[in-house]
């Protein structure tokens, strides 16, 4: 007859309870000093800065807008139209369609959790215009340009192709 020692199992549970109880104790002090800090989702830039050239669809075909410049500023956006060089303005070619010229730029604002990039253009006397452009990829935002809660004009916003 062969004799087998049992074990006791209480010291097993005890220990197992120990363990529970020590770890669940010890979250808070561990959150607050060993565990990596939580981290936000926004990046650290902005997914709109530079350069940007407007396309806005007429008849089929997407017509040059003109090509503008998104910066950050003491933590606001600020936008305006690409100045070349010699000091004039990039210029769209001329289509026999009735663009607006914008006279300024103001309220943009981009909304990281929808990819949406915000903004109105001041068109003078015939109002201002609000642009509401979804990411469709890294450099390319589409969307309406509205007023009065009416879409006027789909634009795409691409960024110019460094080649």
């Amino acid at each position: 007859m062969v004799q087998t020692q049992s074990k006791p199992i209480l010291p097993v549970k005890m220990t197992l309870i120990s363990l529970v109880f020590l770890l669940l104790s010890g979250c808070t002090s561990l959150s607050q000093g060993y565990l990596p800090e939580e981290q936000t989702n926004e990046p650290t830039s902005l997914p709109i800065l530079g350069e940007w050239n407007q396309y806005m669809l007429v008849n089929q075909d997407f017509l040059y807008g003109g090509t503008f410049v998104v910066s950050e500023k003491d933590g606001s956006l600020e936008m305006h139209q690409s100045i070349r060089r010699d000091g004039t303005h990039v210029q769209m070619n001329s289509y026999s369609v009735n663009f607006i010229f914008t006279s300024g730029l103001t309220n943009v604002a981009y909304d990281y959790d929808r990819e949406e990039w915000r903004f109105d253009s001041d068109w003078g006397s015939r109002g201002t215009g609000h642009f509401s452009l979804f990411k469709r990829t890294e450099d390319i935002y589409e969307g309406w340009s509205s007023q009065n809660d009416r879409n006027l004009t789909f634009n795409r916003w691409e960024r110019p192709r460094k080649d």
